[in-house]
């Protein structure tokens, strides 16, 4: 008899708990790499520079606070994508939202699941400010570095590719034969 009262109280401790691990998005997938770093770099073009933390699946740039609330950020790179002689900072992040704010009008429904993100900000005044934000990923990104302007990635699968700014966001460039 103490058993089928204890089962529902228990259940009931269960659920805050599995939504809690899955806001911290415990259960994304497995080949998700969380990377953790410490640095210091000029990004907002002044005479100091900022230190940039990665910790913890929370961006901070001198002590403050810079990814959103359900943002889970799983890495970030200092570059000039776009080569303008400024670096931008890109993050990858994963959260609730496939598309940001507004949804497109085919979208009728939010799915309740995490989605990746590519995210370009440029740096002033203490604050982010978004360059380009992508829609979810695909593909997703697995490992992403930066080298004079090229972002190079390789997916979940080991597929390899090569990307660049282009005048209204990022574009493949290591393929040259795409049929239309």
């Amino acid at each position: 008899m103490q058993i089928k009262k204890i089962i529902p109280v228990v259940l009931l401790l269960c659920i805050p708990i599995a939504y809690f691990a899955y806001e911290r998005g415990i259960f994304l997938p497995r080949w998700v790499e969380w990377h953790a770093t410490d640095f210091r770099e000029n990004i907002d073009h002044d005479e100091t520079e900022e230190r940039i933390v990665l910790k913890n699946r929370t961006l901070w740039i001198d002590e403050e606070r810079m990814s959103e609330e359900g943002w889970l950020v799983s890495d970030v790179q200092i570059a000039d994508i776009d080569r303008d002689d400024t670096k931008e900072i890109l993050l990858l992040v994963w959260n609730q939202n496939a598309y940001g704010k507004y949804h497109p009008f085919w979208v009728e429904e939010k799915k309740n699941t995490f989605y990746q993100h590519l995210y370009i900000f440029s740096y002033a005044n203490d604050k982010l400010k978004p360059f380009w934000m992508s829609s979810a990923l695909h593909p997703n990104i697995k490992i992403m570095t930066i080298d004079n302007g090229i972002l190079f990635i390789e997916d979940p699968d080991g597929e390899k590719s090569q990307w660049a700014w282009n005048e209204w966001g990022i574009e493949r460039i290591d393929e040259t034969n795409i049929p239309y």
